[in-house]
């Protein structure tokens, strides 16, 4: 494929419907539509809140999701520390 070929509109592979032109931008050697594509979605968690920098945990987006609502509950216990509510 050549740099040319990158970006012009293309179906997909497997369902051979357009693949969106703001994918293929971000993807430009994807061969598959969000729909059909195998990739799981993932999500991130504050495991480290520090002044110099965060840490984060990746996570199934089920997961993260679950997690980040119940972090940001009032009174979740020591998660509470997450949201910088140390007290």
């Amino acid at each position: 494929m050549e740099k040319t070929d990158i970006l012009m509109p293309r179906s997909c592979a497997s369902c051979k419907k357009l693949i969106s032109p703001l994918r293929i931008k971000v993807l430009p050697h994807t061969n598959t539509c969000v729909n059909c594509s195998t990739a799981k979605p993932v999500g991130c968690v504050p495991i480290n809140s520090h002044k110099t920098g965060n840490t984060i945990q990746i996570l199934p987006h089920d997961i993260a999701a679950s997690m980040n609502k119940n972090c940001a509950r009032s009174g979740y216990g020591i998660t509470r520390s997450l949201r910088g509510k140390n007290g």
